[in-house]
């Protein structure tokens, strides 16, 4: 499932997962937001087609909003295909 998002005065596109074992940013949209990154805390997660990817850091408690509802919550930064965030379902 797929929503609609406000991050800052950015529009975003978050796919819902109920598959994904945590929250992630895109590194373009981090970029652009200018959200600081943890370095220190890093993953190797594992896409949906198999291929490892290793995180770069968390963004913490990022504040964004979606369908008139505001949250705070921790992604982290790896790049991300076809949506700008990837939430978690847990």
């Amino acid at each position: 499932m797929c929503l609609l998002a406000t991050i800052g005065r950015c529009d975003a596109i978050i796919l819902v997962d109920s598959s994904s074992t945590h929250n992630f940013v895109d590194c373009q949209l981090m970029k652009k937001l200018h959200l600081l990154v943890d370095p220190s805390y890093r993953l190797k997660v594992m896409a949906a087609n198999k291929v490892q990817l290793a995180t770069q850091g968390v963004c913490r408690s990022v504040l964004w909003e979606a369908q008139g509802y505001q949250f705070s919550i921790d992604f982290m930064v790896c790049p991300v295909k076809g949506c700008d965030l990837v939430l978690s379902v847990q």
